[in-house]
């Protein structure tokens, strides 16, 4: 064997799980349409909702808030699982934006792929403010993708000044825009500092 196959069929692997989840997304919202028009229930309705959500939320959990990359893959976790109150909880109340719209942003995303660059720190009036270059591949439900690439700055004010309710590291503000590079592309080299 040689060393790249055990990576190739991870990848492919990985890629017809993909494939099949988009695959039965859109079969169950066909499925959703026709039985509305029609007036009746259909048993592969109920099978495909229960299916959906295992096969949606098999990436592993992630929830790390320990430094700002960890945080930013939480976040895209989050997303990818569509576990979307998750993900908004990573925002800063000041960047937070609304919720609805929000949720309503993900509706045609099946998957997101996530490259992260250095991150570069600096300190401001007792917060600690990091950048962050990231690449992303949204997948949408009819299996097409889209790359963007920007950066993410979190905030993390200092541990040893908060009062109760502690405030863990947050997204405070973020810059990202459709790119035409591939996704190991697409990752700018440095980001401009806050």
């Amino acid at each position: 064997m040689r060393p790249c196959d055990g990576a190739r069929r991870t990848r492919a692997t990985e890629a017809m799980k993909l494939i099949l989840l988009v695959y039965l997304k859109v079969v169950h919202q066909i499925f959703i349409k026709v039985t509305a028009r029609r007036g009746r229930a259909c048993m592969l309705v109920p099978l495909l909702a229960a299916a959906l959500p295992a096969l949606a939320q098999e990436a592993p959990y992630l929830d790390d808030r320990s430094d700002p990359v960890a945080l930013i893959r939480s976040y895209y976790n989050a997303i990818d699982r569509q576990e979307y109150a998750r993900a908004y909880s990573y925002f800063s109340e000041d960047m937070a934006p609304d919720y609805a719209g929000y949720v309503k942003g993900y509706a045609e995303t099946a998957h997101v792929a996530l490259t992260v660059g250095a991150p570069v720190s600096e300190g401001a009036a007792g917060s600690i403010y990091t950048t962050v270059p990231i690449a992303l591949e949204a997948t949408d439900l009819e299996g097409k993708r889209t790359v963007y690439a920007g950066c993410i700055t979190a905030r993390q004010v200092q541990p040893s000044i908060q009062e109760p309710p502690f405030r863990p590291i947050q997204i405070a503000a973020a810059t990202l825009r459709r790119s035409d590079e591939s996704l190991d592309r697409a990752l700018p080299s440095l980001c401009n500092s806050q």
